[in-house]
Order: structure tokens, then C-alpha cells, then sequence
């Protein structure tokens, strides 16, 4: 799936990119101490319920500024 992508991205964030086939391998790189217990860290289960609440709850912002958008697009 990466090579498919791979051609759209720039130097910078291709090259921070990494893929890991073990978790001896994501540790070497990231710090079990910030990782979830999935992950082999130390931080307990992932939890990214209060980050989707986040993100649900202006949902309907984004519907308001589509519509502003097609009501103004009319308009001219």
C-alpha cells in the first residue's frame, strides 16, 4: 500500500516514515514509556475516546460551512 503513495509524498515526510516488524524494532525508535500497552508500552490500553468526541462534535460545523459555501456559490 506504501508504494502506491510513496510517488505523492515529499523527501521530508517520506523519510519520516517507518515501518516496524517487530516490536523490538518500534522500541528502538519509540520510547515504551509513550506507548499503549498494545504497542508493548507503558501507558495502559489506548484510549483516543475524548480525540473522536473531539472530532464528532464539531461534525456539524462542517456541514454549516458547506452550506454557507453551495449558498454562495449560488449567489454569483
Amino acid at each position: 500500500g506504501f508504494n502506491i503513495v510513496r510517488p505523492f509524498l515529499n523527501d521530508h515526510i517520506r523519510n519520516a516514515i517507518h515501518f516496524h516488524n517487530s516490536m523490538e524494532s518500534l522500541h528502538e525508535e519509540v520510547p515504551k514509556e509513550i506507548l499503549p500497552q498494545e504497542l508493548g508500552g507503558d501507558t495502559g490500553p489506548f484510549d483516543n475516546y475524548e480525540s473522536a468526541k473531539a472530532v464528532f462534535d464539531i461534525e456539524p460545523h462542517f456541514y454549516r460551512v458547506q452550506e454557507m459555501i453551495k449558498a454562495n456559490k449560488e449567489l454569483q
